[in-house]
């Protein structure tokens, strides 16, 4: 399994997503790493010592994010990309790389969402 970032409604709108989501260029994709980093990386606790509750949260939920939460998701991730080194090596989990290109990759999808805000949001599960 693989967590995906999704570019998902809010309720009563009729806004097709998948044309949105279709917009992310590459090589950037909906990927956000696989299932096992729902733990590994996203739920270890240097996420959670650096303040990212929301990237954080996904140890044990997904991620669901409107309005003010695409701000904070925005900042939780630019707050990973700045500790990608750190986090790769207390983790042990993967490159600082790739930390830096799934964080690369939801960012891309928030781009599109800002373009829509007021009908969309993004989750990642």
């Amino acid at each position: 399994m693989t967590l995906i970032i999704s570019i998902i409604p809010k309720a009563n709108s009729e806004i097709n997503t998948k044309e949105l989501e279709e917009r992310v260029q590459p090589p950037h994709n909906n990927l956000f790493g696989v299932e096992s980093w729902r733990y590994a990386v996203w739920g270890h606790d240097i996420i959670r010592r650096l303040g990212c509750p929301m990237l954080y949260s996904l140890r044990n939920s997904n991620i669901y994010a409107f309005d003010e939460d695409l701000d904070a998701l925005r900042a939780e991730l630019e707050t990973i990309q700045a500790h990608s080194e750190e986090i790769a090596s207390e983790t042990g989990v993967g490159e600082p790389s790739a930390i830096r290109f799934r964080c690369d990759n939801a960012l891309e999808m928030l781009q599109i969402v800002d373009t829509e805000r007021s009908s969309v949001g993004i989750a990642i599960d």
